[in-house]
């Protein structure tokens, strides 16, 4: 059973709708995504358009781009829809790339088909966190969930993760059995701007429901997704897209492409530099220490049988003598031999 890293961030690139419902384009978005160093690339499935929407809903602001030629919502994801056969390819095309296939179901056949295709985990989108009958097809699979939780308070939260659990236990799933849940903080705005990020909470979320937390970046650029990861998620997902000008819900809040391998290393990079918070001395700061701190040396010339004082000591580099932290512990001894001033006080000193 898939589980998620706790020594890497495990990267989602979110392609969407960002292919325009071409397979053509979705094809080469993988072969180009592939190659950036991500972990994942998500797409998103529902059998119909009728089974998300009715046909009176109205496009969100977000939406509106490119509006003049898609109508209402119903007919934008129509448009912007891929067939179930379309991601059988997909799916095999992440997998001679080397790069877990993951799609979000939007309606219940797209759960069971997405998890006939092998994926690491269902992806429970914001929009659908109150969606009971998504949440329980979802559950239903006995995979492991990655539930977003953009315009959720924690009480919608607990709700939803209430209901996979008596999901569980009515399958028979015992606590030590069950799938593992990650939980993504998101701000479900398209851009969002990056006053609304609220990263904190993603601590909220980890104190409450004790799961691994995630960030889901609708932001522009690098910066949010790079100090999610300094404050600790464990999976980041970033839309991404091959030219953020082109028309279409996803675009404007996507990071091109050719930007991808860049964010990546440095996410990657962010979550070494984290390390595992155990204060010591890191092997590449011996050869410094070294050279860096000091030892107790003569002040002054020091004939042999002359008792050490302060007046007499004082601290010079290197570090390969008495620490100056004993200088107490060296006070009131004889010298055994004598010191030129300068030089440090040979370790022999406290060993009689």
């Amino acid at each position: 059973m898939f589980r998620f890293p706790e020594d890497r961030v495990y990267f989602i690139a979110e392609v969407g709708p960002n292919h325009d419902g071409s397979l053509d384009k979705a094809l080469h978005i993988v072969e180009r995504v592939a190659a950036s160093g991500v972990d994942a690339i998500k797409f998103q499935t529902y059998a119909a358009a009728g089974n998300v929407v009715t046909p009176e809903a109205s496009l969100a602001d977000y939406m509106k781009k490119g509006s003049d030629s898609f109508g209402g919502q119903l007919e934008l994801l129509e448009r912007v829809r891929l067939s179930f056969d379309d991601f059988r390819q997909l799916a095999t095309a992440c997998a001679d790339l080397g790069v877990a296939f993951v799609s979000t179901p939007f309606d219940e056949p797209s759960v069971e088909f997405i998890a006939g295709l092998g994926v690491p985990f269902i992806k429970v989108p914001s929009g659908e966190i109150t969606n009971r009958y998504l949440l329980r097809a979802a559950a239903r699979t006995g995979l492991p969930l990655v539930v977003s939780t953009g315009m959720a308070v924690p009480e919608e939260i607990a709700a939803a993760l209430d209901l996979v659990i008596e999901d569980w236990s009515q399958a028979g799933i015992q606590a030590v059995d069950r799938p593992a849940v990650a939980l993504l903080h998101c701000t479900s705005a398209y851009p969002a701007p990056h006053e609304a990020a609220n990263l904190c909470a993603m601590a909220t979320l980890r104190d409450l429901f004790g799961v691994p937390v995630g960030y889901s970046d609708h932001t522009i650029g690098w910066t949010v997704p790079i100090a999610a990861t300094a404050l600790g998620a464990r999976i980041i997902e970033k839309h991404v897209t091959p030219d953020p000008n082109l028309d279409g819900p996803d675009h404007a809040a996507s990071l091109p492409i050719e930007e991808l391998a860049g964010l990546v290393q440095a996410i990657r990079s962010t979550r070494a530099a984290l390390g595992d918070g155990h204060k010591r001395v890191q092997p590449e700061e011996e050869g410094v220490k070294l050279v860096a701190r000091r030892s107790l040396a003569a002040a002054r010339p020091i004939v042999k049988g002359e008792f050490f004082d302060e007046e007499s000591l004082c601290a010079l580099r290197p570090e390969n003598g008495i620490s100056p932290m004993k200088a107490a512990n060296l006070c009131g001894r004889a010298a055994h031999r004598s010191y030129k001033a300068g030089e440090l006080i040979a370790k022999e000193e406290l060993d009689t």
